[in-house]
């Protein structure tokens, strides 16, 4: 199936070429085409979608509970971020220290 990306579109407004380009918005790449006429733009619907999830837990706090299994510690990830991450049972992330208070979980997907 092809990506709407590899489309040319034409300007709804004023029936002008629109050229492709990609803007940044908190880390996130948008595809975007853009009328150099009327300067309407239209983003990437697959795009836009992930960027209005990541808009909607950015600035969630999720409490979890470390529990221990064996000589280990397990912390829970709440739904909303694997659905987000699109991570499924089995995928491998690591852990780094970004300072002496905070660890970073780095997904590998």
């Amino acid at each position: 199936m092809r990506d709407i990306w590899e489309e040319n579109l034409l300007c709804t407004s004023c029936n002008s070429k629109t050229e492709k380009i990609v803007l940044s918005k908190d880390n996130f790449n948008i595809r975007t085409w853009k009328c150099k006429s009327c300067k309407k733009s239209w983003p990437h619907p697959l795009d836009y979608k992930k960027f209005e999830g990541w808009k909607e837990i950015k600035d969630q706090r999720f409490n979890v509970k470390i529990r221990e299994v064996g000589n280990s510690a397990v912390v829970s990830l709440p739904r909303e971020i694997l659905s987000f991450k699109e991570i499924k049972m089995g995928e491998e992330a690591a852990w780094k220290f970004r300072n002496s208070e905070e660890l970073i979980l780095e997904f590998r997907n």
